[in-house]
C-alpha cells in the first residue's frame, strides 16, 4: 500500500483567495445596487443587541475608571486634612501644656488662652472638675 502525500495550500494563499472573493462580492453588490433586504433584517437582529451590550460594558468600565480617579483624589485630600488635624492637635496640646503650667504658677486661668480653652474644652484640661 502506497502512502499518499498530503497536499495543502499554504495559509497565506487561502487568505488571499478569501480576500479577493470578498472584494469581488462587494464590488458586484455595489455596482448592481443589491440591497440585501432579508440580510439587513438579520444583521439588525444580530448586531444591534451585540452593539448595545458592548456599549453597556464600555460605559461600566468608564464609570469604574472615573470612580477610581475620584477615590484617589479623595484619598489625597484626606491625607492633607489628616496632616492638618495632626498639626492642630499638636498646637492644642502645646497650648494646654502652657495653660497647665500657668495655672500651677499663678492664679487659675489667668491668660486669655487658658480662659478660652477652659470655656470650650473643660473636660480635656480638668477632667476631675468637669465631673
Amino acid at each position: 500500500m502506497k502512502r499518499r502525500t498530503k497536499r495543502s495550500i499554504p495559509t497565506k494563499y487561502t487568505l488571499l483567495a478569501v480576500t479577493v472573493l470578498c472584494v469581488l462580492v462587494m464590488f458586484v453588490s455595489f455596482t448592481l445596487n443589491l440591497s440585501g433586504g432579508p440580510l439587513n433584517t438579520v444583521a439588525g437582529y444580530v448586531f444591534v443587541p451585540m452593539q448595545n451590550g458592548i456599549n453597556q460594558v464600555a460605559t461600566w468600565v468608564i464609570n469604574r475608571a472615573d470612580d477610581v480617579v475620584s477615590l484617589r483624589n479623595v484619598q489625597q485630600k484626606n491625607k492633607e486634612l489628616q496632616a492638618q488635624v495632626d498639626e492642630l492637635t499638636q498646637e492644642l496640646n502645646t497650648i494646654k501644656a502652657y495653660c497647665k503650667k500657668q495655672q500651677n504658677m499663678t492664679a487659675p486661668y489667668s491668660c486669655h488662652f487658658c480662659r478660652s480653652l477652659m470655656r470650650t474644652n473643660r473636660q480635656v484640661i480638668h477632667p476631675k472638675r468637669a465631673a
